[in-house]
């Protein structure tokens, strides 16, 4: 199929055109920048990729995007927590999700799929995630609120019967990146710190962005009709999280158990320093999932893809890797790779 692409140039986007190529499909990508995308097609091997220059809150690119497709997925998204990012997150995760989905939904595209957030169904009904759980009421933070707003169109359209895909991944991380991933600048922060300072509940819940990526390739179906797929991998606890760590970087980690009002409330430090600029490397809608986070059910999604997730040791050391390699990440930090 040729597959109209939003996000292309992003982490997730990169390695789901792998996907896509290898699967026999023809992406077309919505780009702001042409030298970007020529960093993916670089980076990922790829051959020349048909592209449109736009972006996703510009009606007049999404529809020559889409020309001549017969598939859609939008995978653009800002992220981040900040509460300076508002207006981009608005522009782009509900205005542009709306203006995509619709240009698609009118042209008849079949599938239409939709990549959002575990963040909008948080906390979920019981002790664990669901695909096409119910949209969180209270969303945390700036970035859930926008992607509650951009899924709840996504969700509108299902119910109209239109072929949408709404897949929920979790914390995504992995190697190979323009740029350097929410995630993997957080490993990186987290290994730069003489003694990690760590909330007493929740954990980590997350998932390598080459199984996200293979999912969404999977996903383009035809006459599937509206369809759910959570991509929820692995939930680590604080004191796995911390062996994980120590395994992986062959290295001591020190580490001190903060009671979760101190931890919070570092968050709402981090937020001040938001609003001056200054680098603090903690946020409080952060650190509320930090203190929160439970597993995800998603055999659903493993069982109706033939998948299996790669171990999180896996991921979080090719990740490491990749940092070193990158220069984001001192090699003394990682013995292992030595």
């Amino acid at each position: 199929m040729k597959v109209a692409v939003t996000g292309g140039t992003g982490f997730t986007g990169g390695h789901t055109l792998r996907k896509l190529i290898d699967a026999g499909h023809e992406p077309v990508t919505l780009v702001r920048s042409v030298e970007k995308l020529e960093q993916v097609i670089e980076l990922h091997g790829l051959p020349s990729i048909a592209y449109v220059t736009g972006d996703v809150s510009d009606t007049e690119a999404v529809s020559r995007l889409m020309d001549g497709c017969d598939a859609a997925m939008h995978i653009a998204a800002v992220t981040g927590t900040q509460i300076r990012k508002i207006p981009s997150l608005k522009t782009t995760n509900i205005d542009g999700t709306r203006i995509v989905l619709e240009e698609a939904a009118r042209r008849e595209l079949d599938p239409i799929i939709y990549v959002s957030s575990q963040s909008t169904l948080h906390p979920p009904l019981e002790d664990h995630y669901m695909a096409n759980g119910p949209l969180s009421d209270d969303p945390i933070g700036v970035y859930a609120q926008s992607k509650v707003e951009g899924e709840r169109y996504a969700r509108k359209l299902q119910d109209e019967g239109y072929p949408v895909v709404i897949v929920w991944p979790s914390g995504i991380v992995g190697p190979n990146d323009v740029g350097i991933s929410i995630a993997a600048s957080g490993i990186a922060r987290l290994l730069n710190v003489p003694i990690l300072p760590l909330p007493k509940t929740g954990g980590v819940l997350m998932h390598d962005v080459r199984d996200l990526a293979t999912v969404l390739a999977c996903c383009i179906e035809k006459s599937k009709g509206p369809r759910h797929f959570g991509v929820f991998g692995h939930f680590y606890n604080w004191e796995e999280t911390r062996t994980l760590l120590m395994n992986t970087t062959g290295r001591k980690i020190r580490s001190l158990q903060l009671p979760d009002n101190l931890f919070l409330g570092m968050g709402h430090i981090g937020d001040l320093f938001d609003l001056l600029h200054l680098p603090f490397p903690l946020d409080y809608s952060t650190a509320q999932f930090m203190t929160s986070l439970r597993p995800g059910d998603d055999l659903h999604t493993r069982q109706e893809f033939n998948i299996e997730w790669r171990p999180l040791e896996e991921s979080f050391f090719d990740t490491l890797q990749w940092l070193v390699q990158q220069g984001h990440l001192k090699s003394r930090k990682v013995p292992s790779l030595l």
